[in-house]
């Protein structure tokens, strides 16, 4: 076993959805709905600085006489108690401090104040968000490093309601500016149940609520957008780097975060036909017959699912199927494969709707196993997490359990949470947490108690939430107790 843990490789794809559901049964076949708020805790540690050339009490005496009115600071929850972070927002070599604050004259009022360190002038305390009900409490204060001028922007986490959002800011013409929504006024980053800093990439990692999986983002001029480089899972994104002994070598993957885009160079090297393997198995698992020309390429990567040997690399394809205008009429392909003689060989191969995947060397044996977030949001919310290893020459899921399964028409849902966690005992292996959250809409179930909620008649089943710590074993990884069977609805 090699003495440091291979970090988890990002990159989205796609979705095979296990539950297939008739009437209201999440283990039988499919209307998009919200999913409740669950405002899970997020495990990683903060990582930003603080202003270590003055004392804690003298920094919070200078924020205190800047604070507009009857404001009060507030204490961010990444920050374990202290209530303010110091970073070089403007680039001009002496760092900003920066709280938030809550003040109450008109209605709750949340902010930002950013004060310079040393002539503690204040630079900037404006209201950032204006609520009149309840207040946004502040989860995230994180100052994150752009790729240009090692200036920062910041970054701030909310909760309100149980609903959990962000904010990105720059400093720019001597202002706080948001960034990270389109023309449109959305936000591109989503509900969040984990955001970790990475100066790596000169940005930051964040994992959505109910998802499998970590996407990456950069600050480019000052934009916001996809990261191409987050390929691996630093060690702090798992809440656990302050363990030496699972520190490991962030270049020692690099070859499986290789991209290939270009379709001809790809089947030069597999001597095979993509676009005919592609709508093989589109026509075996879907009993579709595919016009060739509705295929394409996304994106290639070369990886080491099953050898540890460089020489001896497997490749993950995804493709896209497109055959009309229609919202719904798309499809992911992900195909996997592995070397055979002079070529390669069709190891394994899925489809769904969306598919996202990462890539995890769980027991640091130089191999990696594949992370397939699997979803379906035609008519129900459907969505799966399958970590899938190369044992006994084929690939074989070692753990598979569900992430949502909701529908508007029907009063149960759940909706779990997943995530990796190095292991207490040995860091160089990787755990899984997963906490089930099953909900019953009681009120809806009153107003219609027909159609697929007559089957809770009288069994209406009770919400549960529990977590579970499963270990991989050798073939397969084991919860810690029976895990709850989320799945099952009253006959």
């Amino acid at each position: 076993m090699k003495k440091m843990l291979k970090h988890v490789l990002l990159f989205s794809i796609g979705s095979l959805i296990a539950l297939s559901m008739t009437g209201c049964n999440p283990s039988k076949s499919p209307a998009p709905v919200e999913s409740p708020s669950s405002a899970a805790k997020s495990t990683e540690d903060n990582k930003d600085k603080d202003s270590a050339k003055f004392s804690e009490k003298e920094v919070l005496e200078h924020l205190t006489k800047n604070l507009p009115g009857d404001a009060k600071l507030l204490n961010p929850g990444n920050l374990s108690g202290k209530k303010f972070i110091a970073a070089d927002l403007d680039g001009d070599g002496v760092d900003e401090v920066i709280a938030g604050y809550r003040s109450s004259q008109e209605n709750t009022q949340d902010g930002i104040i950013i004060i310079k360190e040393g002539t503690w002038k204040k630079i900037w305390a404006e209201d950032m968000r204006k609520e009149n009900t309840a207040p946004s409490d502040m989860d995230k204060l994180i100052a994150l490093k752009q790729n240009k001028d090692g200036s920062y922007g910041l970054l701030v986490g909310w909760t309100q309601n149980g609903n959990r959002f962000c904010d990105l800011f720059l400093w720019k013409d001597q202002s706080l500016q948001s960034i990270g929504y389109d023309e449109s006024g959305n936000t591109l980053l989503g509900d969040y149940s984990t955001i970790v800093p990475d100066d790596s990439i000169a940005g930051f990692a964040i994992k959505h609520q109910n998802s499998a999986i970590y996407h990456g983002f950069t600050i480019k001029d000052s934009n916001l957008v996809s990261s191409n480089n987050t390929n691996f899972l630093q060690k702090s994104w798992l809440g656990n780097e302050k363990n030496d002994a699972s520190k490991s070598d962030s270049t020692s993957q690099k070859d499986e975060g290789s991209k290939l885009t270009n379709m001809n160079a790809l089947e030069n090297i597999l001597k095979v036909n993509l676009i005919e393997t592609a709508a093989g198995l589109l026509r075996d698992k879907m009993n579709e017959n595919i016009n060739p020309a509705d295929i394409s390429l996304v994106e290639a990567l070369k990886v080491n699912l099953s050898s540890d040997d460089p020489s001896k690399k497997d490749y993950i394809i995804k493709l896209y199927k497109n055959t009309s205008d229609s919202p719904w009429d798309f499809r992911d392909i992900l195909l996997i494969f592995t070397p055979d003689g002079d070529g390669y060989k069709l190891l394994a191969g899925e489809t769904e709707k969306n598919l996202n995947f990462q890539l995890a060397d769980i027991n640091t044996d130089g191999r990696n196993e594949i992370v397939m977030e699997k979803i379906n949001q035609h008519k129900w919310d459907i969505r799966n997490v399958t970590v899938y290893s190369y044992i006994q020459n084929k690939l074989n899921p070692i753990f598979d359990e569900g992430l949502v399964w909701s529908n508007g028409e029907c009063a149960y849902s759940f909706f779990n949470d997943f995530d990796f966690k190095l292991n207490e005992e040995d860091p160089h292996l990787l755990d899984i947490t997963l906490k089930v959250n099953t909900f019953f809409d009681k009120e809806h179930y009153e107003n219609d108690k027909g159609g697929m909620n007559s089957i809770f008649n009288p069994d209406i089943p009770k919400p549960v939430q529990e977590e579970y710590s499963f270990q991989f074993d050798g073939k397969k990884y084991v919860p810690d107790k029976s895990v709850y069977d989320y799945r099952k609805i009253p006959d």
